[in-house]
């Protein structure tokens, strides 16, 4: 849920350039960290204990018989360690009247051990639906010792584990996460709650259903009554909601430039969107910081705001592949803006002239400052205004760095900018630039 300090994100915005007008299209595959509940090889290798058996069966017998609200079993017929549960989202929650299944399974000498346990709604390993449910399914609760004290004691049961899942779908579930008891940004927790109500819609109701036979046969009329009860509530999220369709679907992004390279301290602004069945596809990608579309930042950022990156599939292999995520591919934008950006043209890993490296960088430093710093700061409708308040604390970081730059180019004013790419770069401006910056403060 967090960034680090020099990348932003922020899907509350509009802009006025859509993100629609360009092309393009975590980085190990899901399938192969997938936490798989099923390849329990240690305890296939045991056959389970009367006494815990015993214990299965008094636990599945009571949930049978005395459920709690929103809560559903179905062991396995031949094997009774395994058991199947339905939790239905409840009211007043983002994930109200959404179906969440989970796969528990207990060990040979349950209840000593916790059993293990599975969500397997997760959008085909897509969608994070709270910060202790991850998307591979795994389920982070200290009842089951996947997280901190207190843990499982032999006291608890299969009763007291779901209770403890159904509890995470809570009213402000932003808040789960440790470290985010207060917002970081005001109205997180709601834009979260947006997030997770969407996407319960998407996922957990109607993806459940069209695929009926992703869960036990008894779950399925269970499954349909509630889709009734809770219809008129569905219905009327979506409508009351329409007007969010785009912003659900576009991310505002703030890149700062790295310390050690030519773009130190400039304000990369960003607009992502992603496509209606992300993260099977990319999403496309549109850098805004263009000095009205006079500036190539790097070989891979042209002047149209057009990014060519592999991950994002307008640049050769390796592609985009859907274990990848909106954080990855932030990060792989960010780690052009590097030391050397010269070299990262194809065909320049040598320099062809000596000293083009240097005098590439000369000039991404001097546009850095003129357009990266100065004209963003100066047009406050040129981003969000959640980014306003970090680029002005920013400003004032690297304010003595500015000036120092300035200061030591100043007699390069006027001398033509010789990019070794052959673009039409302008004159160095220093005197101007140091100006602006001095206004600024």
């Amino acid at each position: 849920m967090g960034t680090n300090d020099d990348t932003m994100v922020t899907n509350n915005q509009s802009s006025e350039q859509s993100v629609n007008d360009i092309s393009n299209e975590d980085t190990l595959m899901v399938t192969q960290h997938r936490w798989k509940l099923l390849d329990c090889l240690d305890w296939n290798k045991e056959i389970p204990k009367v006494a815990a058996l015993a214990r299965i069966k008094r636990d599945i017998f009571n949930l049978l018989k005395d459920p709690p609200p929103g809560i559903f079993i179905a062991p396995e017929p031949d094997d009774i360690t395994k058991i199947h549960a339905l939790v239905v989202g409840p009211l007043d929650t983002p994930y109200q009247g959404g179906f969440f299944y989970f796969i528990l399974r207990c060990p040979p000498d349950y209840p000593m051990r916790p059993p293990r346990c599975l969500l397997m709604t997760t959008g085909n390993n897509t969608v994070d639906f709270h910060p202790s449910l991850d998307r591979n399914g795994k389920i982070y609760l200290s009842t089951i010792n996947t997280w901190s004290e207190p843990s499982w004691c032999p006291a608890q049961s299969l009763s007291s584990l779901l209770i403890s899942i159904q509890s995470l779908l809570s009213q402000n579930p932003y808040h789960d996460e440790p470290g985010f008891e207060q917002e970081r940004q005001l109205g997180d927790s709601k834009r979260y709650n947006e997030i997770i109500s969407h996407e319960t819609l998407r996922v957990a109701v109607c993806e459940m259903l069209e695929n009926l036979d992703s869960c036990p046969e008894q779950f399925r009329e269970i499954m349909i009554q509630q889709f009734f009860k809770f219809y008129d509530y569905h219905i009327l999220v979506c409508t009351e909601n329409m007007d969010n369709d785009d912003q659900l679907m576009r991310i505002h992004a703030l890149v700062v430039g790295p310390l050690d390279t030519p773009y130190q301290g400039g304000f990369f602004y960003f607009i992502l969107r992603c496509p209606p069945d992300y993260p099977i596809r990319p999403p496309r990608c549109l850098l805004m910081t263009t000095g009205n579309n006079t500036v190539d930042f790097h070989p891979s950022l042209d002047r149209n705001g057009k990014i060519f990156l592999s991950i994002i599939n307008t640049w050769s292999e390796p592609s985009w592949c859907p274990a990848q995520s909106i954080s990855s591919l932030l990060v792989s934008i960010q780690s052009l803006l590097s030391q050397n950006p010269y070299h990262d043209e194809p065909g320049f890993e040598q320099e062809r002239r000596l000293g083009d490296s240097k005098r590439y960088n000369e000039i991404i430093l001097h546009e850095t400052l003129r357009v990266a710093v100065c004209e963003m700061l100066e047009n406050p409708d040129s981003c969000p205004g959640q980014f306003r308040k970090v680029m002005i604390k920013q400003f004032f970081k690297f304010y003595d760095y500015y000036i120092f730059v300035c200061t030591e180019n100043m007699n390069n004013d006027d001398q033509l900018m010789r990019d070794p790419f052959g673009g039409r770069r302008g004159s160095f401006q220093y005197s101007s630039i140091l100006t602006r910056l001095e206004q600024l403060k």
